[in-house]
């Protein structure tokens, strides 16, 4: 068995089998609802397969005659008499006949790919050790719709002794080769005719293996399992320029035993995980959180799946026995860490507090950290109290002690009404009302502001230049008006 997956809906589920088979079957009671084979050509064998992105539900299967078939499964939606019924069947966006990948007909042991609107990219190493990468372009003509495609093909210069597995990522531009016990190579297959090694690192500590690789949603980020349980997060991180390098982001709670297989969600940040004693493990990355272990076998897990929601898990152990379950998985992404302290997102160059909760991009990861909102809200009403109470205390003094009576008693009634308005209340009025009349007004506002102080000592001044009598009089006439 290959691969396992199932629709946004959790109804269906798929399998992929180590022939030719895509077996579609009921989530809950693993009852068969239909198959399909892939197309493969006479005299040609299986020899090597690989999932893309779990969006993407796309798939390739290697052959012996050095081609590739590229394949997708989709779940149409209907509703006849009102009842939801879905369909699954199985696409060939490359078409389907087998696409080559290697003209001197070598056999494909090892694959990648990734599919999308824009086109297919498939990695192959060969049975004699070389590594080819061929992408298939397709124009669409926004006017008439017709579509056009451009295949494209290359082969990496020195390919690294010992690989054991490869991964493109999301956006179709860099080829992850893992090699040996720990080493990883990154290239740029930006150019498919010309793939350029960028970086190698080692990605695990001496004296483990790495035993199981994964990239997260969105192709940007990988999860890293030993045979230690240990599990780690890399993505890179930009240096200098537009240069970026493959960097450590932060550890997660280990499993049990050796990883034995990793798979990621469709869309968040979360993945799961199967180790060598039968245990599956469900986490998330950014809040760097284990959700639940659970120990389903005696025996290894070897294959596991999830829905484009994360609410269920399908999981299969090296005995063939498959468990499935329902799961309860709402809000991963909130933790203390994530909404309190410092967290090393994507594209970022290092740790941060960062509130965005949305955005037009569906590959968005939303951000809840609470630090911005928190201390900027501190930080306003600090400065708002700084102008405000002493406004407020000589304005309470002038009230008091030199407003007329008849002024006051317009006065002191509307502040009253004031204090018992919520201040929400009072921002939306201020924002309605004063808000535009400020606007219109702004020169004599900002003036105001300027003037207004000299403007009161020139007065003082003024009114101590008076001759008492004129004093006299002006004191006595407010006496009375009072």
């Amino acid at each position: 068995m290959l691969f396992r997956s199932a629709e946004e809906q959790r109804e269906i589920g798929s399998r992929v089998g180590a022939g030719r088979s895509i077996s579609f079957f009921e989530f809950g009671s693993g009852k068969p609802i239909g198959q399909a084979r892939v197309p493969v050509p006479e005299g040609a064998r299986i020899t090597s397969s690989a999932s893309g992105e779990r969006r993407s539900y796309a798939m390739a299967f290697g052959l012996s005659d050095g081609r590739v078939v590229v394949a997708r499964q989709a779940f149409a939606v209907s509703f006849p008499n009102d009842q939801r019924v879905i369909t699954p069947s199985v696409e060939y966006p490359a078409g389907e006949a087998p696409l080559v990948v290697d003209p001197r007909g070598q056999p494909v042991t090892k694959l990648a790919v990734q599919q999308s609107g824009e086109g297919t990219t498939v990695a192959a190493l060969t049975d004699d050790g070389r590594l080819l990468v061929v992408g298939v372009e397709i124009d669409t003509n926004p006017m008439t719709g017709e579509s056009s495609s451009q295949t494209i093909g290359g082969e990496v210069g020195v390919v690294p002794g010992g690989v054991r597995e490869l991964l493109i990522e999301a956006k179709q531009r860099e080829l992850v080769v893992l090699h040996g016990d720990r080493s990883l190579s990154r290239y740029d297959i930006g150019d498919k005719a010309s793939p350029r090694l960028m970086e190698t690192v080692e990605i695990a500590p001496e004296g483990q293996r790495v035993t199981a690789l994964a990239m997260l949603s969105g192709g940007f980020s990988l999860i890293v399992g030993t045979d230690r349980g240990e599990l780690v997060q890399w993505f890179p991180v930009r240096t200098e320029g537009t240069t970026f390098a493959l960097t450590r982001i932060r550890d997660f709670e280990p499993m049990p035993a050796a990883v034995t297989t990793i798979v990621p969600e469709f869309t968040r940040k979360g993945f799961v995980v199967g180790d060598e004693q039968g245990h599956l493990g469900s986490y998330f990355a950014t809040s760097q959180r284990l959700l639940f272990v659970d120990k389903l076998s005696d025996q290894p897990i070897v294959r596991l799946g999830v829905p484009p929601r994360g609410n269920g898990y399908l999981a299969q152990d090296a005995a063939g026995k498959v468990h499935a379950a329902v799961v309860a998985n709402h809000y991963p992404e909130v933790s203390f860490h994530s909404i309190w302290q410092k967290v090393w997102y994507e594209s970022y160059e290092a740790p941060d507090y960062v509130w965005q909760s949305s955005a037009a991009n569906a590959d968005f990861e939303p951000k809840f950290s609470l630090a911005p909102l928190t201390y900027g809200t501190i930080k306003a009403a600090t400065y708002a109290m700084l102008i405000s109470v002493p406004l407020a205390i000589l304005g309470a003094i002038f009230t008091a002690y030199f407003m007329s009576a008849r002024m006051r008693t317009i006065v002191k009634p509307t502040i009253e009404v004031m204090e018992a308005l919520p201040t929400v209340v009072l921002g939306f009025l201020a924002g309605l009302w004063l808000a535009p009349l400020v606007e219109n007004n702004l020169a004599g506002v900002l003036l105001s502001i300027v003037l207004l102080p000299p403007a009161m000592v020139l007065g003082a001044w003024l009114w101590q230049l008076l001759p008492p009598q004129l004093k006299w009089l002006l004191l006595k006439s407010r006496q009375n008006s009072t």
